[in-house]
């Protein structure tokens, strides 16, 4: 059995061989006709794949040319951008009257993209046209607040002059009042000075009699005590002198007694006028005391009567 397996094996591989011979064979001639063939037919070959590839490049730059001119109107949603609403109802014009001709196949693209960006420019028109009017509405707005706004400040300046005018005439009439016053109060100040200086040179002399009146008074106390004390020193000394003369008095008067009467009147005589002459600044009174005192010692010494 085994055999029998090893020859079909073999036999089979012998056939696959002959089989791959053959079609190497055939692939080798099929090659060499083919090689024919395209020596052949070659030049035919470039100049349809010249052609080809001319309608290629036709097409290409067909589409790239429709690609362009749609995009033209797709471009035009870009541009409205910088446009303000008066231009951009013009661009909208003219896209919306583009027939949109020579499109070709894509005619209707193009026509679909056209009326889309019109639908789109006339919503951005519309948009815009409620700004502008938000705007002219703001600026109009703002013009007449501005306008209030000058009025408000002209009239606040007016006011604010008219007050400034009247607070220069108030203060000229202050600084006119304060000036008068001023000057009042100057002449206030000028009197009350003069009324000072009269009071203070009037204060200034009566401090000075006073001073004067003082000094003389310590003077005239002083003066009057050196009188007293000059007036008890001659006391004392004018009683000691009458007590030496009362002596000398009364022993005349003994020596007297013993004399004739003309001898005693001489003696005293001489005596009184001892009296009198001792103390001349005496007052009358105190002459007359002392002479009376006198009198009655001799009296008691001679034993007579006056």
């Amino acid at each position: 059995g085994r055999k029998i397996i090893n020859r079909l094996d073999e036999k089979r591989k012998e056939i696959n061989q002959e089989l791959v011979d053959k079609k190497a064979a055939n692939d080798n001639e099929c090659k060499r006709i083919q090689s024919m063939i395209t020596d052949a037919i070659d030049p035919h070959l470039v100049a349809y794949k010249e052609l080809d590839d001319k309608e290629k490049q036709r097409k290409i730059d067909l589409e790239n040319a429709l690609d362009e001119r749609i995009q033209t109107f797709r471009n035009c949603i870009v541009l409205s951008n910088d446009m303000d609403c008066d231009s951009l109802s013009e661009m909208i014009h003219d896209v919306e009257s583009d027939p949109c001709e020579h499109f070709y196949h894509r005619s209707a693209e193009a026509l679909k993209v056209r009326n889309e960006v019109v639908e789109h420019l006339k919503s951005i028109w519309q948009n815009m046209r409620k700004a502008e009017e938000l705007q002219r509405l703001d600026a109009e707005r703002i013009r007449k607040e501005e306008s209030e706004r000058k009025a408000e400040n002209d009239r606040l300046e007016a006011q604010r002059l008219e007050q400034a005018e009247q607070q220069r005439i108030l203060d000229e009439k202050q600084a006119k009042i304060d000036a008068e016053a001023a000057e009042r109060q100057g002449e206030i100040d000028e009197r009350e000075r003069k009324i000072k200086a009269k009071e203070d040179a009037l204060r200034a002399k009566q401090e000075a009699q006073e001073r004067e009146e003082r000094e003389a008074r310590i003077a005239m106390e002083a003066k009057e005590e050196a009188a007293r004390e000059a007036l008890e020193k001659a006391q004392r000394e004018q009683e000691a002198e009458q007590a030496r003369i009362a002596d000398e008095t009364a022993e005349k008067a003994r020596i007297a007694s013993q004399a004739p009467d003309k001898v005693k009147l001489a003696a005293f005589g001489s005596d009184i006028l001892a009296v009198i002459d001792c103390a001349p600044e005496i007052k009358d009174k105190e002459i007359s005391k002392r002479l009376d005192g006198v009198i009655l010692m001799l009296k008691d010494a001679a034993g007579m009567t006056l």
